[in-house]
């Protein structure tokens, strides 16, 4: 049998110390329960940051489209939801190591579309008092298999009943109707009971929308929870959103 040196050895051992040190400053250990080394648990409901990842489509009688997006808004205090008033700038921020957000403005300052979501990980360079830190999504994305009984053509006079069929690793489930009018549109919107899977709107639902050939029927599933850094809350969001375009009549 062959004896490797004390040279080699050396070097091997060597070799083997700076992979680990560089492997560690690329990816600090993070806590398997929040995601990061500098957080905690939140239970709050309004934050000085919303991040978040959506998978949209978008059906019509054109084809249906798909789109992909990381976003994150920051706030100088505690919002429920994105608030262009209260809205700060921070130095910098990157989805997945790769995908730098550009700042774009309301409601969601840095934004980057497309992006991969099969792994999902924040890095935010802080700013006006919203700390830096590394974040990991550690919780499973929302899931459905199907969102039926939207017709093509929506009767203000009959209304209509939705079934979205096995939804998991959600915590919330919204459905809204819009008559898309260019000039303030009239939304009606339903959030869906814990455990159900039927959404139904009734003809005094749908009552104060317009007749419409631009309307739409969303459906709107969140996987959200709260983490506290450096004493501050921060939201972060995992959604789906299908949408499927429709017409309104009478």
């Amino acid at each position: 049998m062959k004896i490797l040196s004390n040279k080699v050895v050396v070097a091997f051992v060597l070799v083997v110390a700076f992979i680990a040190c560089k492997k560690e400053a690329e990816d600090p250990d993070i806590d398997p329960n929040t995601g990061c080394t500098n957080c905690s648990a939140s239970a709050a409901t309004i934050f000085n940051g919303i991040l978040k990842t959506s998978f949209s489509t978008t059906v019509s009688n054109t084809g249906t489209i798909n789109v992909v997006r990381a976003s994150a808004y920051f706030s100088n205090q505690p919002v429920a939801i994105a608030d262009a008033a209260k809205s700060v700038t921070v130095s910098n921020v990157v989805f997945n190591k790769t995908d730098t957000l550009l700042f774009f403005g309301a409601p969601y300052y840095y934004t980057k579309t497309p992006v991969s979501i099969s792994t999902e990980s924040w890095v935010v360079v802080g700013a006006n008092d919203i700390p830096s830190f590394n974040y990991k999504n550690l919780k499973d994305k929302p899931t459905y298999t199907s969102f039926m009984g939207v017709p093509d053509t929506v009767s203000k006079a009959i209304g209509f009943t939705m079934y979205i069929n096995e939804i998991a690793n959600a915590t919330g489930a919204t459905v809204f109707i819009s008559d898309g009018m260019p000039l303030g549109p009239k939304i009606f919107t339903k959030s869906l009971g814990v455990g159900s899977d039927t959404v139904a709107f009734t003809n005094s639902n749908l009552l104060a929308l317009s007749t419409s050939s631009t309307a739409y029927v969303s459906l709107i599933i969140e996987n959200a929870h709260g983490v506290k850094i450096e004493g501050k809350d921060f939201k972060f969001s995992q959604e789906l959103n299908f949408t499927k375009k429709v017409v309104i009549k009478n």
